[in-house]
């Protein structure tokens, strides 16, 4: 999950509201991850979405990411509308599905 925040200001101190808005990311993830029965490892970062992911995508040296639609909406859905600048970026292949 990508928890993209506002960018810096040299007059405000933003490490606290970074710090909340990354717990309740994780909070949420974990709450669905129950909700649907899922026991594996997630990873909640502070980027923007497709930044995000290629630099997961690097430091994971990923050798095939798999992206998917699926029927949701809202924050998911985002993924979609970046898909493409993920592939674009990828050092490997993308499954899309």
């Amino acid at each position: 999950m990508s928890v993209p925040t506002p960018p810096e200001c040299p007059d405000t101190d933003l490490t606290e509201h970074t710090a909340q808005l990354t717990e309740a990311a994780q909070r949420q993830m974990r709450e669905l991850k129950t909700k649907l029965g899922i026991d594996a490892p997630h990873t909640v970062i502070d980027a923007l979405l497709g930044d995000g992911i290629h630099r997961e995508l690097v430091r994971r040296k990923a050798d095939l990411p798999i992206a998917g639609r699926g029927h949701s909406s809202g924050t998911f859905s985002r993924l979609w509308s970046h898909l493409y600048a993920i592939i674009r970026d990828s050092r490997c292949p993308v499954l899309s599905v």
